[in-house]
């Protein structure tokens, strides 16, 4: 038998977050916030800050293993606010900001399946029609939230079967990011051991590349011709490219960045450029595309870069930290100038090492698109799991 409860009957009472002060002479205890929480609702605690806070707070909210956070302020365009996440630590003192709440489940609820299901509830967007926006700022409406969603309850048993069941395709999920991950920490490495070689020459970006280049490859063609369309939301922070859309060349050809085959992407405005988003254009419709404005272009010049060490160039820690600091503009729409890119300088290998190093790619690419499919299989699992968990079916 299952019991549909309201989510505010599952937990004991919300608590709500603290901020305190900067550290000064007072006691100090680490506060996560809604930036430690990873998506997959994991925490990220590498960089936890330390803030000053009274010890009659610290003793009546310090966080316990199996509580769950909420995030009641965050979110953006593309992400509803009211992320979970679980904490899983045993060991060490925490507490949580202000942006956040504690949700800690009822003695006859399992800490897991509460978890899974109110992570559900976020993935599927159930939390879309409880959020409010003040000052740019997304707020989740989190009474309303509690007391107006109802989650299926089963026995208690049968939570700890159905949070063992998630558990198990969760593992199997993140395992398969890792391998991606190891994927591309490789390539990156790579190009930094070649980037700091004593062979490579000190030389201008713009000497290298053209930088924003004219349409002129496009101006031959007829203005009915169909060409690739790519917006903003169609590059991963990865280097992955949706080519689903296509436009006439008639439609986009005033308004648009224009780009060829083998042209380097590079987001140019917050918070896009801060996330990596980038790629190398391949496999365009009559080579040919346009985009997103909110893009720089890059495009290779023969016989001193290639596509690949231009895209790792512009995707390294150290570029991009360097284009964020001379953004200019509003703090909400701030923009790569491209004067930054003209003066920046590079420390560039020989074009064969370049060569070699884009050989090396492909072979990484290779593993990299296999393990890309094995997570999207695992990934459809664990959400087909958490859809029958939420329906009560599972």
């Amino acid at each position: 038998m299952i019991d549909l409860k309201y989510i505010i009957d599952t937990v004991e009472k919300p608590v709500s977050g603290e901020w305190g002060n900067s550290p000064a002479n007072g006691p100090l205890i680490k506060v996560i916030r809604n930036t430690n929480f990873n998506n997959d609702g994991s925490l990220n605690l590498t960089a936890v800050v330390e803030r000053e806070i009274p010890m009659s707070k610290i003793s009546r909210k310090k966080l316990k293993y199996g509580d769950i956070l909420i995030e009641k302020s965050g979110g953006s365009p593309n992400q509803p606010v009211g992320r979970v996440v679980f904490f899983n630590k045993s060991e060490g003192d925490f507490l949580f900001s202000n942006f956040t709440s504690l949700l800690r489940p009822r003695k006859e609820v399992d800490q897991k399946y509460l978890f899974y299901l109110l992570y559900a509830n976020h993935l599927f967007k159930k939390t879309l029609s409880f959020q409010n926006k003040t000052t740019g700022i997304l707020n989740l409406q989190l009474d309303r939230y509690l007391k107006e969603i109802k989650i299926p309850v089963p026995l208690f048993s049968d939570q700890k079967r159905i949070a063992t069941i998630l558990d198990y395709a969760y593992d199997i999920r993140c395992k398969n990011k890792e391998i991606l991950e190891k994927h591309n920490q490789l390539a990156k490495s790579t190009f930094l051991q070649l980037s700091e070689s004593e062979n490579s020459k000190k030389m201008f970006l713009k000497d290298i590349c053209h930088i924003n280049p004219r349409k002129s490859e496009a101006a031959l063609l007829d203005k009915n011709t169909s060409v690739s369309f790519i917006p903003m939301t169609n590059v991963t922070e990865d280097g992955r490219v949706n080519l689903s859309l296509e436009r006439e060349l008639r439609e986009v050809w005033n308004g648009f960045t224009y780009f060829i085959e083998g042209d380097v992407l590079f987001a140019k405005i917050t918070p896009c450029m801060e996330n990596g988003k980038g790629a190398i254009v391949k496999n365009l419709k009559n080579n040919i595309g346009f985009g997103s404005t909110e893009f720089h272009v890059l495009r290779p010049i023969k016989d001193k870069s290639n596509s690949t060490w231009l895209y790792y160039l512009t995707s390294s820690s150290k570029f991009r930290k360097q284009a964020e600091k001379n953004m200019t503009g509003s703090a909400g729409q701030k923009r790569v100038p491209t004067n930054f890119l003209l003066t920046y300088e590079v420390s560039l290998p020989s074009i064969s090492i370049q060569n070699r190093f884009e050989e090396a790619i492909k072979k990484i690419d290779v593993q990299k698109e296999l393990t890309q499919k094995t997570l999207d299989k695992s990934e459809d699992l664990f959400q087909s799991l958490l859809k029958r968990a939420f329906k009560g079916k599972l």
